[in-house]
């Protein structure tokens, strides 16, 4: 029998010609996208400092797979144009606030627990109280600003943090409130600065997922870490947002995978959160409180 020869430049026009074709119906796919509008106030950034944000917001949204079609900037108003990936729905409106907002930093932080404050005159119930009454009179869900208020504070009190539970969201925001604790040795402190890469996974249930593995040099620390809060909860931690709080069952090599909750991640939440983790250098002036304001959100009528 003949076997039949393909030429490689033959074979690889074909490749090209594939790929071409499946560029281009990704864009007519992305066309036919309504355009997300979000409105600021960044009146009190400088020029400098603009430019700077609005080059992270490009590369972070260029990440998240659409793209910017305008940043339109009047007397410190800007409106920020996006195409759409899932129709301008309410869970992208969210994700899309966090890829314009969120600092994107990735911490591992150990839950609070009583034994924490041993030798201290607060408690964690307390302490739970009084996070709880400062989301009651802010009706907010911004702790950040609260956590930032707090780690001012001497000892083990400026180490505790406060976030929502993102599993339980049909329960009211204090009873979502998980305490979370920086670690007192520096060299057990994990975050952003510390991984070497993230990546789009799945778990062992095929859902969809972020994979991420800590530098060469970070991995044996971290190990250390996992290995001495071995049957405690680990909170996974980007920006403001509790993604996780799984029980650290043996000691972690140095990598692992960032789940979306039982039903998995949608691909755009996956594409979202990995242009967090990737483009996570927000200008500093931008994170202070009331820098950077909200003004709203739509759908382009035209």
């Amino acid at each position: 029998m003949r076997k039949i020869l393909v030429p490689f430049a033959v074979l690889a026009a074909a490749l090209i010609a594939v790929f071409v074709v499946m560029i281009a119906w990704s864009a007519f796919k992305l066309a036919r996208m309504p355009t997300v509008v979000l409105d600021y106030n960044v009146s009190a950034l400088d020029v400098g400092s603009r430019e700077q944000l609005f080059e992270v917001w490009r590369q972070r949204v260029d990440s998240y797979g659409s793209r910017i079609v305008s940043i339109d900037e009047a007397t410190g108003a800007v409106a920020v144009r996006i195409k759409s990936l899932d129709h301008g729905s309410e869970r992208e409106l969210h994700l899309l606030r966090e890829l314009l907002e969120d600092s994107g930093e990735l911490h591992f932080l150990i839950q609070a627990r009583e034994i924490h404050f041993t030798g201290t005159d607060a408690d964690l119930e307390s302490e739970r109280e009084a996070a709880s009454t400062w989301i009651g009179v802010e009706r907010g869900e911004d702790l950040g600003a609260y956590n930032r208020t707090i780690a001012g504070r001497d000892g083990v009190l400026g180490r505790l943090r406060w976030y929502l539970d993102s599993v339980d969201t049909e329960g009211d925001l204090q009873s979502r409130l998980v305490a979370l604790m920086v670690e007192e040795d520096p060299a057990w402190r994990f975050g952003s600065a510390d991984v070497d890469s993230v990546y789009p996974s799945s778990d062992d249930f095929g859902r969809l997922a972020c994979g991420f593995e800590l530098r060469e040099d970070r991995q044996e620390a971290f190990e250390a870490f996992t290995g001495a809060h071995v049957d405690e909860l680990l909170g996974i931690v980007v920006g403001d947002e509790l993604l996780m709080l799984p029980n650290i069952q043996t000691p972690l090599p140095g990598k692992g995978i960032i789940q979306g909750g039982v039903k998995g991640f949608e691909p755009f939440e996956v594409m979202a959160l990995l242009a967090r983790l990737r483009n996570h250098s927000l200008p500093a002036v931008a994170c202070e409180p009331g820098n950077l304001r909200f003004l709203g959100s739509g759908i382009d009528p035209e």
